[in-house]
């Protein structure tokens, strides 16, 4: 069976769950972070830009795709950067589904990478991270540093509760 890709309108989507990586297996550390700065790279490049971003590493962003059989039957599927990194998810979690979310994979690991930059936080960290992911003349980079602006609100909102916590001592 095979499928073909194409980007479908947000509001088929009809929740999703995490099917697959979109990049399974790394042997290092470095090739974990080339992956996830190939991963949105290779997804404009087959559907363009994401139907929506944001600046939360568990949330980075979304693509709704419709997987399409020869017969005409179709399956929404979603591509993504989630809390384990660029997946694809659907609504269904069957044969058919994991087979066409391998199929999409594969598809979009097999694209040359379009240049982008995206940041995001990642707040499950010890401390917020800023995290820079790209690509720029078909080579990937992620860069790391620490979110100072997040760590500040984090350092108020402890001042805070200590200064409340106190007042009852």
């Amino acid at each position: 069976m095979s499928f073909t890709f194409t980007v479908c309108e947000e509001d088929k989507m009809a929740g999703t769950s995490w099917i697959c990586g979109l990049y399974d297996m790394f042997d290092s550390w470095n090739q974990l972070l080339e992956n996830e700065a190939k991963a949105l790279g290779q997804l404009k490049t087959r559907f363009g830009e994401p139907m929506r971003t944001s600046n939360d590493m568990e949330n980075l962003f979304e693509y709704c795709i419709t997987a399409t059989d020869p017969e005409g039957n179709e399956l929404i599927l979603t591509a993504y950067h989630g809390p384990s990194g660029p997946a694809i998810g659907g609504a269904g979690n069957d044969l058919v589904y994991k087979i066409a979310a391998r199929q999409l994979a594969n598809y979009v690991q097999s694209a040359e990478l379009t240049d982008y930059k995206i940041s995001g936080i990642y707040h499950d960290a010890p401390i917020p991270l800023k995290v820079t992911l790209g690509a720029k003349k078909g080579e990937p980079y992620a860069k790391f540093g620490i979110a100072i602006g997040a760590l500040l609100k984090e350092i108020k909102s402890y001042l805070i509760m200590l200064r409340y916590s106190l007042k009852g001592v």
